[in-house]
């Protein structure tokens, strides 16, 4: 077919030749640039909740706190595990005591007899990954009338009480509280799964002879843990996509104060590409990024992956064909090295503020090998055209 197009249309030999010629234009550019920009399924990798990196949208606002110093989390009763305490509404008692800011009388719970106890659950925590330096439970509480009653504080773990400090009260609300540095059922730190688990305690105590009653307005639980980075990953398998390599790829990320933080502090950004084929990639940094300014900020850092190599010379391109055994990952992370501590935002794509790797550079292997038989068509429609000659040739001499 093409060799009659040829015979009878000397243009289109011409415009044969011209594209070939212009796709080995951009054969030999690739072999500099070392990918091919192409328009693919996706070209954004956004930051979802759970540290991961996601080209599809569906995850909610979510920000990870970030801090050189310790940062706390502030954890609150959601639900009431054995209650002994009276609600002052009759309703549940974790609703009593867990308001932001302590109410005084106008919500508490309260014992008129000792001995009393109440358990309550806790809040989960949401994405902190940090090291857990110190678990304190707080409560504001105050006697009813003048006596010498107290109140002691727990936390229940795995099943079993941990009895922790008995405070003498007074006629005015105050703050009373407990440390646990490790978990006291094992000697060693807490871990984020024994946070979601723990259960916070109050006991009524009678001292004397009498027990005029107690009240308890506010009951809220802080851990304090470091965590000075956030990372997001994502991974790709050779067989349906590769991450390419182009001169610079941008990070996006948005940061603010919605926790009452400074949204000032100053941050490293890193791009890092591991796993075969080939060796793991040298990590390429941005330092000395400076955050600074009112809630909803963002910041943009540029990062030179030309140095990269895309694979081995021996590995080829369908060694790994399983989704989910994913041969390469790459990985953005924000680590803070002053000032802060600073929230680090990521959400779905329609909303603002958006935390995202922008690398217009993962390349489909169809259009990759369209572009490795481009020098082939200038010489192959050369071919076909002598071939018609030579033919045409020797029916005139016939």
């Amino acid at each position: 077919m093409l060799a009659k197009y040829v015979s009878r249309h000397k243009r289109g030999l011409l415009a044969i030749n011209v594209i070939g010629a212009f796709l080995l234009l951009i054969f030999i550019s690739s072999l500099f640039v070392r990918s091919v920009q192409a328009t693919v399924q996706y070209s954004i990798l956004y930051f979802h909740a759970g540290n991961t990196m996601d080209q599809n949208a569906g995850a909610s606002q979510v920000s990870t706190k970030i801090s050189p110093g310790a940062l706390t989390l502030t954890i609150r009763p959601n639900s009431d595990v054995s209650i002994a305490w009276t609600p002052l509404g009759g309703g549940s008692n974790y609703v009593e005591v867990d308001e932001e800011a302590q109410d005084g009388d106008t919500s508490y719970v309260y014992a008129n007899t000792p001995n009393k106890i109440d358990q309550y659950g806790l809040t989960d925590h949401t994405t902190e990954t940090g090291t857990i330096s110190n678990v304190r439970v707080n409560i504001y509480a105050k006697l009813t009338a003048a006596g010498d009653e107290q109140v002691q504080i727990s936390v229940k773990v795995a099943g079993t009480v941990y009895i922790g400090s008995a405070h003498t009260l007074t006629t005015s609300y105050a703050l009373y509280y407990h440390d646990w540095a490790n978990n006291p059922a094992t000697g060693q730190p807490w871990t984020w799964t024994q946070i979601d688990a723990l259960v916070a305690e109050i006991k009524s105590l009678k001292v004397g002879t009498a027990f005029t009653g107690e009240r308890v307005t506010q009951l809220y639980v802080q851990v304090t843990y470091s965590q000075s980075s956030i990372s997001w990953s994502a991974s790709y398998w050779i067989d349906n996509w590769w991450v390419g390599v182009s001169s610079a790829w941008s990070v996006v990320f948005y940061f603010d104060a919605s926790g009452g933080e400074l949204a000032t502090g100053t941050v490293t950004v890193t791009v890092a590409l591991t796993g075969p084929p080939g060796a793991d990639k040298t990590p390429v940094s941005q330092t000395g990024v400076s955050c600074s300014g009112d809630t909803g900020s963002s910041q943009t850092t540029t990062h030179d992956v030309s140095a990269w190599a895309d694979r081995d010379a021996t590995t080829t391109w369908l060694n790994d064909d399983n989704p989910a055994n994913p041969s390469r990952t790459l990985t953005v992370t924000i680590q803070i090295t002053s000032g802060g501590p600073i929230a680090i935002e990521y959400d779905a794509p329609s909303s603002p503020g958006n935390s995202r790797l922008n690398t217009g550079n993962i390349v489909p292997e169809n259009f990759l090998q369209l572009i490795l038989a481009a020098p082939l068509i200038p010489f192959i429609a050369k071919a076909v055209a002598r071939s018609v000659s030579r033919d045409g040739e020797k029916r005139g001499r016939q």
